[in-house]
């Protein structure tokens, strides 16, 4: 767990001491606490879901230094340029992308969240925030992102692929198979996953709005189609991985964009975790 720790760690501070504006923003003379000892706090707060106050039980830096220094991270993105400059490392390192992506959603529990927050059915008593992932067969996530709950998930990945395309355009190619829940099953997805020469969509069948026998029989997968949506597990070991990391699994923070900091820097973690960068 350490070791993970610290290679985060190394790989924020690269980032940052590359950027010459960035350096001279984050490293002054007068600095009391190490960048290290700051991100190690960080990352604490993030694994443990404590509030800033409680970070004291683990280090003896002051929580107000610890939360100043959070929202500068913030003020300039750092976690999401990291995570960016992170894929673009595992994919070229990895050479041959895998031909396999998974997309599902999770339903975050609010607590003292004011934007992107709505109600959703499946918990009526909780106003929620859902994160949309899409990971390769290895279980690492290539794209993230935040979306209102009440929005469905057709139209949530229709969305995001446009982004998987502008920022992981290697990953796509017409031998991709996309593999999704019956929530997914949309021929306007579908077009536009041809549109964009991104392979085909492979999703469980949504038979919700038939009950004729003969349709629902007509869509019946081949043997191969049902082995690999078999394997949509994997994105639910993903999804658990990030329920590890309690600042993400119930969201205390009052604005997304902070919300989302943790949510790229937890995602860091698991890349670095399941690809054993670095």
């Amino acid at each position: 767990m350490e070791k993970i720790y610290s290679k985060i760690i190394k790989k924020i501070k690269d980032y940052i001491s590359y950027d010459f504006n960035l350096n001279k923003k984050f490293n002054h003379y007068n600095q009391k606490y190490s960048m290290d000892d700051l991100l190690n706090a960080i990352i604490i707060i993030m694994k443990k879901g404590i509030k800033y106050r409680d970070i004291s039980i683990y280090c003896n830096i002051n929580w107000n230094t610890v939360y100043k220094f959070k929202m500068k991270l913030v003020r300039y993105n750092i976690m999401e340029l990291v995570y960016k400059n992170i894929i673009n490392d595992y994919l070229m390192e990895l050479n041959e992308p895998t031909k396999i992506l998974y997309t599902d959603t999770s339903l975050i529990i609010n607590n003292l969240g004011v934007d992107m927050i709505a109600y959703n059915p499946q918990l009526k008593k909780h106003k929620t925030t859902k994160i949309s992932i899409i990971t390769d067969a290895f279980n690492v996530p290539v794209n993230i992102n935040v979306f209102n709950s009440n929005i469905n998930d057709a139209l949530i990945i229709y969305t995001q692929l446009d982004d998987v395309y502008t920022n992981t355009q290697q990953l796509c190619n017409n031998d991709t198979i996309f593999i999704g829940d019956a929530a997914y099953d949309s021929n306007k997805i579908r077009n536009k996953i041809e549109e964009l020469k991104m392979g085909q969509l492979l999703t469980g069948n949504n038979n919700r709005n038939t009950k004729n026998i003969n349709l629902i029989n007509g869509r019946k997968h081949k043997l191969k189609e049902r082995m690999l949506l078999k394997t949509r597990i994997n994105i639910e070991h993903t999804i658990n991985e990030y329920k590890k990391c309690k600042r993400i699994k119930i969201r205390e923070d009052k604005y997304i964009k902070n919300y989302k900091s943790y949510l790229y820097l937890a995602t860091i973690y698991i890349v670095i975790k399941q690809a054993n960068l670095y």
